[in-house]
C-alpha cells in the first residue's frame, strides 16, 4: 500500500509539473508599454485584447490574493490580459501579462507582436515567461567562461567549423554534385585530388558555401541545414517549408531563407515568404513578405552591410534599411527615394551606393549615402542614361559606375565609366569616356591592387573584343600635385575571342575565358604586371570557371545541361597547367569551399612578403621531398608485388612437381610434361593448329613532294 502511495504521489508531482510547464509556456509578458493613468488603464487593455485576440484563445489571468480575498499586485485584468498598477503612482508598470488556453498560440504572438508597433513611441517587446525568468537566473557576477572545461563537458555537441584550415598541407577544399551524390575534396598542389567526405541524397536541390567556409548548405522540402566539422555533422537547421534561396550575412552570423510565397497567400501577421534567422540559435528573428502573384522574384532580395549590423530591400520609391538588433526600421521609417533603380552596399564601410533615372528636367544621380546617419557623402549628376551598373572595389577603395548613355538624337549609345576614389577628401571622381557604337562588358577590379579590366567592342561582327587593363595610380597630369594619382592605361589585348574575365584573387594574373557555345571553353592566362602571356588551354564546352581563394588554382566545369558527353570539370593551377580532370554522367555544379580573411595585420603581411624567398625555398622543398616520398613508395609498392607474383609461381611450380605422379597414374602412366616448359609444338600433346588468313585492302595512296622530287613513304617524310 505504502509503495501504490508512493506511485500515486510520483503521478500527480509529475501532472503538477506537467500542468506548470503548459501554464508557464501559456503567458506571455508585453514590455515597452505606455505608462497611463487610471481612466486609460481600460482603454489600453481593450487595445491590447483587440490585438491578441486575433491571433488565439485567450484565457483568464489568475493573480495572487491576500488574506482578505483582494489582488495583492493591484492592476485591471479581463479577458486574457493583466495590466499591473502602481499603487504609488496610480498609473501602469509599462507592462502587460497575457495568457492564452494553448501554448501553441502564445508562440504564435510572441511571434507575431514582439516588435509590432504600437504607436509612434511605443513597440512591443513580447517574450514568453520561461524567458523572463531565465533572465532573471542569471547572476549579477561575471565569470568568465571556461573554454576548454566546455569542451570536455560536451564534446559529443561541439563542432569545429575551423578544423579544416589546420590542414598541415594548407591544402583547399571543393565540392561536387552529380546525379544524387554530393562530395567534398581536398586539393593539394603536388597529390591528386582526396575524396573527404560523400553522401548520397544529401540534398535535395543544391549546395551553399557560407562564405567564411564555416558551413555547407543542403535544401530541403522542409528547410535548410547546416553542416561542419571534421566529420560534417549537422551543426543546425532552419525549418522553412519549400525554401528555394539562402543568403548569409557576410560574417555568417545570421541567414535570410526564402520560399518565394506570394504576398496573395501569406499570411501579414506571420509572414512565410522571408525569414531572418539567427545562426548560432537557429531562432527566427522575423519574417518579411515577398513579392505579388506575376512579379518574379529576384534573388537577393535583401543585401548585407559588411559587419552584419543592417540589411537593405528596396520597393517603390524607397529603401528600407532594417537593423539587426531590433529587426526593425532604422528610425523607424524607410528612405524615400524617388523611382530609385539599384542600391548596393560598399564591401568595407558603412556606405551604400543608389542610383535615380532622370526625371523631367532632374539629371539621372549616382548618390553615396552613410548609414546609418543617412549622411549623403557625395552624388554625380548624369544626362541622357539609359542604364547604370555599379561595381565596388573588393578593399571598397573605389566605385565604379558604368553609364549607357544615349547620344541626343537617342537613336545612338556609348559607354562611359564614372570612377570614385572613396579614400581622398571630397571623393574625386573622374571620367572615362568611349565612342558611339562601342560597348563595355565584364568590368572587373583587381583584388589585393588598384588595378581594373573590362572588354572593349567596337560593335565590328565576328565577336572579337579588346582586353583593356588600367591602373588608379598613373602619375599626375602635368601641373597637378604630386600625390594626385591618376588614370592611366596598362595594356591593351587586342581582338580576344573571348566572353569572360576573371582576376586571381592574389591579383596580377588574369584569366581570360570564352564560354559561349561558338568558342569551345577557351583558356588564355595572362601576367597583368610582365605583360606576358603564361599559357593557353582549352576544356570543350565549359560555362563555368572559378578561382579557389588562395589563387594557386582554377577549376572549369561543364553541367550535364549543356553537354551530356563533356560533363564534368578539370582544375589547373594558377599559370594554366592541367592538374586533374573527372567526368560524370550527370555533372551539376563544381565549389570552391571561402577562406575567412587572414588573421595578420598589415605589418605581417609585409614582413612575409620581404621574406617571400625564403618561405617559397622552404615549401619547395616540402613540396620536392613528397613528390620524391611518394615515387619512391610507388617503386617499393611495384617491388612488392613483383616479388609476391615470383612467390605464386615458385609455389605453384613445387605443387606441380609434387603432383606429377598423381598425374602420371590418373593418365594411365602414358606422359607427363615439365611444369616450367611447355613445348612449342602442339601435336606432341595431341592438338592440331588451324589458320585462317583474311586479306583486305584498307587503302592505298601515294603522294609526291614536288619540291624535293620524291616519293612520300612515311609521316616522317610529310613532316
Amino acid at each position: 500500500m505504502e509503495e501504490d502511495g508512493r506511485v500515486g504521489e510520483e503521478e500527480r508531482e509529475s501532472q503538477r509539473e506537467a500542468f506548470l510547464r503548459d501554464a508557464e509556456s501559456s503567458l506571455l509578458v508585453v514590455d515597452n508599454l505606455p505608462r497611463v493613468g487610471l481612466d486609460k488603464v481600460d482603454k489600453l487593455r481593450g487595445v491590447l485584447l483587440k490585438i491578441f485576440k486575433e491571433i488565439g484563445q485567450l484565457a483568464p489571468v489568475v493573480t495572487s490574493t491576500s488574506a482578505d480575498g483582494q489582488a495583492q499586485t493591484p492592476g485591471a485584468s479581463d479577458g486574457g490580459v493583466f495590466l499591473p498598477v502602481d499603487a504609488a503612482t496610480q498609473q501602469s508598470k509599462g507592462f502587460a501579462i497575457v495568457r492564452y488556453k494553448k501554448p501553441s498560440h502564445a508562440e504564435m504572438a510572441l511571434k507575431a507582436t514582439n516588435g509590432y508597433q504600437l504607436d509612434k513611441n511605443h513597440q512591443l517587446v513580447t517574450c514568453s515567461l520561461a524567458d523572463v525568468r531565465r533572465v532573471q537566473a542569471v547572476t549579477d557576477d561575471f565569470r568568465e567562461p571556461d573554454e576548454v572545461a566546455r569542451l570536455k563537458q560536451a564534446p559529443a555537441t561541439v563542432v569545429d567549423t575551423s578544423a579544416w584550415l589546420m590542414d598541415v598541407r594548407g591544402r583547399e577544399q571543393f565540392c561536387i554534385r552529380h546525379g544524387d551524390e554530393t562530395e567534398i575534396y581536398w586539393q593539394d598542389s603536388v597529390l591528386r585530388a582526396e575524396r573527404d567526405y560523400a553522401r548520397t541524397h544529401w540534398t535535395d536541390s543544391k549546395v551553399l558555401w557560407s562564405p567564411r567556409g564555416s558551413y555547407l548548405t543542403t535544401f530541403h522540402a522542409q528547410g535548410i541545414a547546416l553542416w561542419g566539422g571534421s566529420a560534417w555533422e549537422k551543426v543546425v537547421r532552419f525549418p522553412h517549408k519549400n525554401v528555394k534561396f539562402a543568403l548569409f550575412s557576410p560574417n555568417e552570423k545570421y541567414v535570410i531563407t526564402s520560399n518565394a510565397l506570394e504576398v496573395e497567400r501569406d499570411n501579414p501577421k506571420d509572414p512565410q515568404s522571408i525569414k531572418v534567422w539567427e545562426v548560432a540559435t537557429g531562432r527566427c528573428l522575423r519574417g518579411f513578405l515577398g513579392e505579388p502573384a506575376g512579379k518574379k522574384m529576384e534573388w537577393p532580395v535583401f543585401t548585407w552591410n559588411h559587419e552584419d549590423s543592417m540589411f537593405a530591400r528596396m520597393g517603390p520609391g524607397v529603401i528600407s534599411v532594417y537593423g539587426v538588433e531590433t529587426m526593425s526600421l532604422l528610425d523607424k521609417k524607410s528612405i524615400k527615394i524617388p523611382d530609385v533603380q539599384r542600391f548596393t552596399w560598399s564591401p568595407t564601410d558603412n556606405v551604400m551606393a543608389y542610383w535615380t533615372p532622370e526625371n523631367s528636367d532632374a539629371p539621372a544621380r549616382v548618390t553615396l549615402l552613410e548609414l546609418p546617419s543617412k549622411r549623403e557623402l557625395r552624388n554625380n549628376a548624369l544626362f541622357s542614361v539609359d542604364g547604370i551598373v555599379m561595381n565596388w572595389h573588393p578593399q571598397g577603395d573605389y566605385l565604379c559606375c558604368l553609364v549607357n548613355r544615349m547620344t541626343k538624337s537617342k537613336k545612338g549609345r556609348f559607354p562611359t565609366l564614372e570612377l570614385f576614389r572613396m579614400r581622398p577628401k571630397g571623393i574625386p571622381i573622374e571620367t572615362m569616356e568611349f565612342k558611339e557604337g562601342e560597348s563595355i562588358t565584364n568590368f572587373g577590379w583587381e583584388p589585393r591592387g588598384h588595378r581594373f579590366a573590362f572588354m572593349l567592342s567596337d560593335g565590328s561582327p565576328g565577336g572579337r573584343w579588346d582586353v583593356q587593363i588600367h591602373t588608379m595610380q598613373g602619375n599626375p597630369a602635368p601641373g597637378a600635385a604630386a600625390s594626385v594619382d591618376m588614370i592611366k592605361p596598362v595594356w591593351t589585348l587586342e581582338q580576344k575571342t573571348i566572353s569572360h574575365l576573371f582576376w586571381s584573387p592574389q591579383g596580377s594574373i588574369l584569366l581570360l575565358a570564352g564560354l559561349t557555345s561558338t568558342q569551345n571553353g577557351s583558356l588564355e592566362w595572362v601576367h597583368v604586371s610582365d605583360k606576358e602571356i603564361i599559357s593557353s588551354g582549352e576544356h570543350f564546352q565549359a560555362t563555368d570557371v572559378k578561382w579557389d581563394p588562395s589563387g594557386r588554382f582554377v577549376a572549369s566545369s561543364v553541367p550535364f545541361q549543356r553537354s551530356s558527353l563533356e560533363s564534368g570539370y578539370m582544375i589547373w593551377n594558377c599559370v594554366g597547367r592541367e592538374l586533374h580532370s573527372a567526368g560524370h554522367d550527370v555533372f551539376y555544379e563544381f565549389l570552391w569551399r571561402p577562406t575567412p580573411p587572414s588573421v595578420l595585420v598589415k605589418s605581417q603581411l609585409n614582413e612575409m612578403k620581404k621574406n617571400i624567398k625564403s618561405f617559397r625555398d622552404r615549401y619547395e622543398k616540402e613540396d620536392q621531398e613528397l613528390k620524391e616520398s611518394r615515387r619512391s613508395g610507388k617503386a617499393a609498392t611495384r617491388q612488392r608485388e613483383r616479388e609476391e607474383w615470383q612467390r605464386i609461381l615458385q609455389q605453384a611450380a613445387e605443387r606441380f612437381e609434387l603432383e606429377r605422379e598423381m598425374r602420371m597414374r590418373a593418365r594411365g602412366g602414358k606422359f607427363d610434361y615439365d611444369a616450367t616448359r611447355i613445348p612449342q609444338d602442339g601435336a606432341s600433346l595431341g592438338f592440331r593448329r588451324i589458320e585462317t588468313v583474311i586479306e583486305h585492302v584498307v587503302e592505298l595512296r601515294e603522294e609526291v613532294d614536288m619540291e624535293r622530287g620524291k616519293l612520300v613513304n612515311s609521316d616522317d617524310d610529310r613532316d
